[in-house]
């Protein structure tokens, strides 16, 4: 019997989450880590380790692109690079996950390891973003939609030809740079890690770009993401009869299972919550921060700060930058009231 487009594509997701969420367990990747490690430490590992994700993504991606595997104008990032609207997202974003002390795939990654109180973190992540998707903000996302929308390059003038493997390079060779000129980075683990999740971006765009070739089925050309894949979960526990098993809900469960995994082999598995109350709370604000900044900006810090960068969007960019500024101002007020 024939595998169906659907059912490959959920297959192939749920493969690249496993191996994203054991990697991410054993290398400790964190957008936000990175962030606080650099401002509260001087340590620059996990913020290389990111760049590095971010460099091995956009080349990866890019030549998928200039071979023709994958049409990058039919993923949402490019089909929708509102800038001003996805920086005030980003800002609102990392603000939140710098409360929350990690992005939705962190937090994944940490259920799996048993950190029962990320359950909350990513039920809240889920919250705001189905309030903001089809709840009681929704008019206000379409109100800040209609009045930020104006882009920086429209979306009808493309780079074209080699134009965007060529900048791709470009940005890769700087970033690798970046990374390698500080010896402390070359660690097999730090370069493991952000090599591995940048091909695991890579690798997404190229399964959902074959799927798309199936003249009978209409497959978004998507790659890893977590907030939007986390309020299809919450719409599925809902409205379970209208669950549809998709790349996004299928790779949520990889990342939660290979951490579990990861964290069985190497003996870093056990169950925990919280240490004290105002923590978790803390949690939960930040988890329904994320959640409405996500939907705003279109995507997280994996989804936006690595698979939207690999297009090359304007948009992707500019919700990367407010994530940064939103994560520098929430990481810095924590510390003045630790």
């Amino acid at each position: 019997m024939p595998v169906s487009t659907p059912l490959l594509v959920a297959l192939g997701g749920l493969a690249i989450g496993l191996l994203f969420g054991a990697l991410v367990q054993r290398s400790n990747f964190c957008t936000n880590g990175g962030l606080s490690d650099r401002l509260l430490t001087g340590d620059g590992r996990r913020l290389r380790a990111w760049a590095l994700a971010i460099a091995v993504a956009m080349l990866g991606t890019q030549s998928l692109q200039a071979m023709s595997l994958v049409d990058l104008g039919a993923s949402p990032y490019r089909m929708r690079q509102a800038w001003a609207g996805q920086f005030l997202g980003g800002l609102v974003f990392g603000f939140g996950m710098a409360l929350a002390g990690g992005c939705p795939s962190r937090a994944l990654v940490r259920l799996g390891t048993g950190a029962l109180a990320q359950f909350a973190v990513l039920a809240c992540i889920a919250a705001g973003a189905f309030l903001t998707l089809r709840g009681p903000l929704a008019p206000f996302r379409l109100g800040l939609d209609e009045a930020l929308a104006f882009d920086l390059l429209p979306a009808g003038a493309p780079l074209t030809g080699a134009a965007p493997l060529v900048l791709a390079a470009t940005i890769a060779l700087l970033l690798v740079w970046y990374c390698f000129r500080e010896k402390t980075f070359r660690r097999p683990r730090d370069i493991i890690g952000g090599t591995g999740v940048g091909l695991l971006a890579a690798a997404g765009f190229a399964l959902n770009g074959f799927a798309a070739r199936d003249e009978f089925e209409i497959v978004p050309i998507v790659s890893l993401t977590f907030v939007g894949p986390l309020d299809e979960a919450l719409r599925y526990l809902i409205a379970p009869a209208d669950a549809r098993l998709s790349f996004g809900f299928a790779s949520l469960l990889g990342v939660v299972a290979g951490a579990l995994a990861s964290s069985l082999l190497n003996g870093r598995f056990h169950l925990r919550l919280a240490a004290r109350r105002s923590e978790v709370a803390r949690m939960i604000g930040g988890g329904l921060v994320m959640g409405v900044g996500g939907v705003l900006a279109l995507g997280c810090s994996i989804g936006q700060g690595v698979t939207g960068l690999a297009t090359l969007s304007t948009g992707s960019f500019a919700a990367m930058a407010g994530m940064l500024l939103g994560a520098v101002a929430g990481i810095r007020l924590l510390a003045r009231l630790a």
